[in-house]
């Protein structure tokens, strides 16, 4: 027998949703702090690389070893609001059910 498409969906199945929902936002929270973390190491290794150089190096350099280091922390903070978001969505979603 198949479902009807027409028909309301079940409350599993909007119980199954919510999960996905919170699951998708926290794992956005932890993908943000990834980023962070990816930027801290394209820090220290631009520094290091600078700091090893056997030449001078020019502002240059360190301007394009930090503005690529900062690349991954505007991921994450997009990253870091989309899953902010879903979660507090999610978490009013909730609160909202459970009082009715």
């Amino acid at each position: 027998m198949t479902e009807n498409p027409y028909e309301s969906p079940t409350v599993k199945t909007i119980a199954s949703h919510h999960r996905r929902l919170m699951f998708i936002g926290i794992t956005c929270i932890v993908l943000a702090l990834g980023c962070v973390a990816a930027t801290v190491i394209g820090m220290i290794v631009s520094f290091n690389r600078i700091a090893q150089s056997e030449s001078t190096s020019s502002p240059d350099d360190l301007a394009n070893g930090i503005s690529l280091s900062l690349l991954p922390s505007l991921v994450g903070g997009l990253l870091g609001v989309v899953g902010i978001v879903l979660v507090i969505a999610e978490l009013i979603s909730r609160r909202s059910r459970s009082s009715t």
